[in-house]
């Protein structure tokens, strides 16, 4: 199958915070990373199509990099009763991204 994204992604574990419209505040931990969107898996999470503010943890460079997008996929519950969601950026700190996608290639 043909890679149909635009951004280069990486893997990581980062500790993210976000809220949207129905969810006040949660917390969750991004799996993957592209200067496009994020995937967070959370034991809560918005509806397909909500809009998120999430708060991505970067410790290595003692930052916080902020971040709104839409949650454009939705997984089921995993084994830990975790939920799943792909969000796409549609505004966002794109230096600090950067940046924290260039420490962990």
């Amino acid at each position: 199958m043909q890679e149909k994204r635009v951004h280069y992604r990486i893997n990581l574990k980062v500790q993210v915070a976000f809220r949207s419209k129905t969810i006040n505040s949660q917390l969750g931990q991004v799996l993957n990373l592209s200067r496009g969107g994020m995937f967070v898996e959370a034991k809560a999470v918005p509806g397909q199509g909500d809009y998120v503010i999430a708060s991505l943890d970067a410790q290595e460079f003692g930052k916080v990099v902020w971040s709104e997008g839409r949650v454009v996929r939705l997984t089921k519950p995993d084994k830990k009763n975790l939920k799943g969601m792909a969000v796409e950026f549609t505004r966002a700190d794109f230096k600090g991204l950067d940046n924290l996608i260039e420490i962990h290639k």
